[in-house]
This record gives structure tokens, C-alpha cells and sequence, in this order.
């Protein structure tokens, strides 16, 4: 029998959302070595193999700073060769419009693609920490029945931006990119990439 082939994920998001902090944290979480794979349209590929025993390809995109960008067509590219695109976004910002064209342009793709299993999406909410109250940050949150107003507001603004740009049936991860601790909620990342992993391989 052949080789499992390794799970393509993409992530991308406008510009300054922490695409590539994301990248670093899910890198630094795995052990064995990774190389960086040259790709055309600047998007960096490393190829992973990570603790939780996946073989992986991450693919860093650009961020995307206008809704007729350049890049959107690199990523538009790896919608037919990607199993899973995490889409980045920032909790503390309100300007979604980019979001909402881009994802529209990746849904129509998919929707077209011949692939007998076209990619998954899945929302990645960044700056969580930064949510009002803004001084407070002292995880972990329990988000489902909370009595702390931080882990309230998380999990509505979560609710909101998944409802805004149609992410409601998919994964929806919020996470906080401290550069002096781990990244907060890291493992549900990891375990939303292994449920798809799981489902390509099959």
C-alpha cells in the first residue's frame, strides 16, 4: 500500500490577523525537524510532522489588504490541492468586508471543484485576550456557562463572527498568540486538524 498523503492546511486571513504567529505556534509544538518548502504566489510550506502523530503540509499565506489583492489568487489555487483552509481573523476587529469577499470567492471555488472531497473551513479567532475586560486575562475559560464576563464576551463575539461570515457549521476556535506563553487553546487547533485528517485519510 502507498503512503498516507499528508494533510494540506492552509491558513489565511487579511493582513496582521497572526497567520504566521499561528504558523510559528503550531511549529513550535512539534518536534521532529521542518522543512520549508518554496511554493509559487509566496506562500511558505513547511512540511510537518507533528506530536500528535500527524504528517502534515502548513501553508502561510499572504494577508490579504484589499478585495482585488494579488494574493487572493495564490490562495484561490489552493483551494483544488488543500484539505483544510483555517480561516484567521481577529477578534478585536471590526472591518469583516475583506473577510466576507474573499470567502465568498473560496466558497465558489470549492463549490465548483471536481475533487471528490473538496476542503473543509474552519474559523480561527485571533486576540481573544484583547476582549473586554481588556486587563484581564486568566485562562482557562470554560466559553459554554460561564459567570466571568472575559469568557462571555470570547464566546459571543465567537458566536458573532462565525454567524457574519458563515462559518456557523464549522469549526470555530478562538486563540490568543501571547509571545511570552503558550498559545492559549493551541490544542483545539490541533484537534480540529486531526478530525479532518482522520476524514481525508478515510
Amino acid at each position: 500500500a502507498s503512503a498516507p498523503v499528508p494533510i494540506r492546511v492552509l491558513l489565511a486571513g487579511q493582513v496582521n490577523v497572526g497567520k504566521s504567529s499561528l504558523t510559528n505556534a503550531l511549529l513550535g509544538s512539534v518536534k521532529s525537524p521542518v522543512s520549508e518548502l518554496p511554493t509559487p504566489g509566496g506562500i511558505r510550506e513547511f512540511r510537518v510532522n507533528s506530536n500528535e502523530g500527524l504528517d502534515l503540509v502548513i501553508l502561510d499565506s499572504h494577508g490579504l489588504m484589499s478585495a482585488g489583492d494579488i494574493h487572493l489568487e495564490a490562495i484561490l489555487d489552493q483551494c483544488a490541492k488543500v484539505d483544510l483552509i483555517m480561516w484567521i481573523t481577529k477578534a478585536t476587529n471590526p472591518a469583516r468586508d475583506l473577510d466576507e469577499v474573499a470567502l465568498a470567492e473560496i466558497r465558489k471555488r470549492i463549490s465548483s471543484s471536481s475533487r471528490m472531497r473538496p476542503p473543509s473551513l474552519m474559523l480561527v479567532m485571533t486576540h481573544v485576550d484583547k476582549l473586554s475586560p481588556a486587563r484581564e486575562w486568566n485562562p482557562p475559560y470554560d466559553l459554554t456557562h460561564s459567570e466571568n464576563a472575559k469568557a462571555r464576551n470570547i464566546a459571543s463575539a465567537l458566536t458573532h463572527v462565525a454567524q457574519a461570515l458563515g462559518f456557523s457549521d464549522d469549526p470555530q476556535v478562538p486563540i490568543a498568540l501571547c509571545p511570552d506563553e503558550q498559545t492559549y487553546n493551541l490544542e483545539a487547533v490541533w484537534a480540529a486538524i486531526g478530525e479532518r485528517s482522520s476524514a481525508a485519510q478515510q
